[in-house]
């Protein structure tokens, strides 16, 4: 895979003497991260640091938390997250969104909300990645969804300037619904709120002609179309 060739190539690299830095380790550890290996994206992350003393950046903490992310694993996203702040690197809002999200998708929304206070605590604003995580986590809550928070946040972010995309609406409508989800948009329409292009899903279905010979019992099922 391609996490294996960027692997294979990186220690050719090192048996050459080429000395390694953030960018080299950075794109392995971004490869194991699109190949779901956490370990290997570790092992990566500890020999940069602890072996070839190459100090690592946000954008390499950021790979390593999207690898976390990836397979769900959110105590060793925290505690990625944890060294990464030990080790004075600064997270920006994709390292808090890629923390909040193996929260968000096991339904902890208490923990997203917490990662949200402190990533504005930090003086960091919100964008449409990390929206999509909160918005995930409120549809992903047991034993129910949480509609009114997840109505609140979507307000909220709207009014502070995110932009929401097709996947943060698609997101919208785990969380609230279909219908609450058309009448947000409607409202955002009439603030004049900048919206991406809206999923196929939330647009009014369109509907089918009825031929005038049309068997009786499909006609139910077709008014329904």
């Amino acid at each position: 895979g391609d996490a294996a060739r960027a692997g294979y190539w990186h220690e050719v690299m090192l048996e050459r003497g080429v000395q390694p830095n953030a960018h080299s380790f950075s794109a392995v550890i971004s490869a194991c991260a699109k190949a779901h290996d956490v370990s290997a994206a570790l092992h990566h992350l500890e020999a940069m640091e602890d072996q070839w003393k190459v100090p690592a950046d946000v954008v390499v903490f950021s790979s390593v938390l999207d690898a976390c992310a990836k397979v769900g694993d959110a105590d060793r996203a925290r505690a990625v997250f944890d060294l990464m702040r030990q080790r004075g690197v600064r997270p920006n809002v994709v390292a808090y969104a890629s923390l909040a999200r193996p929260f968000a998708h096991r339904g902890d929304w208490q923990e997203v909300e917490f990662i949200a206070q402190d990533m504005e605590a930090q003086g960091l604003r919100m964008n449409d990645y990390f929206l999509y995580a909160q918005l995930i986590a409120y549809a992903n809550a047991r034993p129910q969804r949480e509609h009114a928070r997840a109505e609140r946040a979507f307000r909220e972010a709207c009014a502070k300037g995110v932009v929401p995309n097709k996947h943060v609406m698609s997101a919208l409508t785990r969380a609230v619904g279909r219908v609450t989800c058309q009448s947000l948009l409607k409202d955002l329409e009439a603030q004049r709120v900048s919206i991406a292009k809206v999923p196929s899903v939330l647009r009014r279905p369109r509907r089918i002609p009825i031929a005038a010979d049309t068997p009786k019992k499909f006609l139910a099922f077709g008014a329904e179309l």
